[in-house]
């Protein structure tokens, strides 16, 4: 499973993202001194692309049958479509089944579809629940930094990182540490399918910016007109 560290040194510096990952055994076995190549691959997706079938549709049509001639017919032929037990309606379309660091050690591979890296430090990893931690790649990302700020919700100013070039990087989902100024402040989730252009992290909150939220008195109005009443208000950030 991939794991991240996104360190920024300080309010001007490029981000610095640390691609880590997980690595999980249930053999059985002791893996001593083993040599991994870890894929950005994922083996439970098929790779069979999918079929567009037509789906045709038409109007149900009742049968109509007599009490007398009910006890001669096969009873599927009242109960069900018009068809008997084996028999399918012209076009009717079976439903698809539902689809089930070490970086200097590390050659990066781009292959047609997917990124390896093959690792040459030999690993241990033992075959339990517990996580082997593998430092696979450091790159860094140009950044520019502002403050936003959302005072209806939260009075302080959050200092937010925006970073470009992340898609060079074959990045998967997963979690990510956040440091600032050689500081953990947090953890954030990158999700690569849902990212734009920029990826944006908040670096925490800056306390010596003071943010005030006050109602304008002058400003704040309240009509009535027939049923309906009309309110009106004014801040001042």
């Amino acid at each position: 499973y991939p794991l991240y560290d996104l360190r920024a040194i300080n309010a001007k510096s490029p981000v610095q993202l640390g691609y880590k990952a997980n690595v999980f055994q249930g053999t059985g076995e002791e893996w001593k001194n083993v040599h991994l190549k870890l894929s950005t691959a994922n083996p439970n997706l098929s790779g069979l692309k999918p079929e567009l079938s037509a789906w045709y549709l038409d109007f149900y049509v009742p049968v109509a049958v007599s009490s007398r001639s009910y006890k001669k017919m096969d009873r599927s032929v009242v109960v069900g479509y018009g068809y008997k037990d084996g028999e399918k309606a012209a076009g009717e379309m079976a439903m698809p089944a539902p689809a089930e660091s070490v970086a200097e050690y590390v050659q990066t591979i781009q292959t047609t579809l997917n990124t390896e890296f093959d690792i040459s430090l030999p690993y241990n990893v033992s075959s339990s629940n517990q996580p082997t931690l593998v430092d696979i790649r450091s790159y860094e990302m140009k950044a520019s930094y502002q403050y936003s700020v959302a005072p209806k919700l939260d009075l302080d100013a959050f200092l937010i990182a925006k970073a470009t070039g992340w898609e060079e990087f074959s990045l998967l989902p997963g979690e990510a540490n956040i440091f600032f100024e050689g500081t953990f402040v947090g953890k954030t989730f990158i999700d690569p399918n849902s990212i734009k252009d920029t990826l944006s992290v908040s670096l925490g909150r800056d306390k010596r910016i003071v943010v005030k939220r006050e109602k304008v008195k002058d400003f704040v109005s309240r009509k009535a007109i027939g049923t309906n009443v009309r309110e009106t208000s004014a801040y001042e950030l």
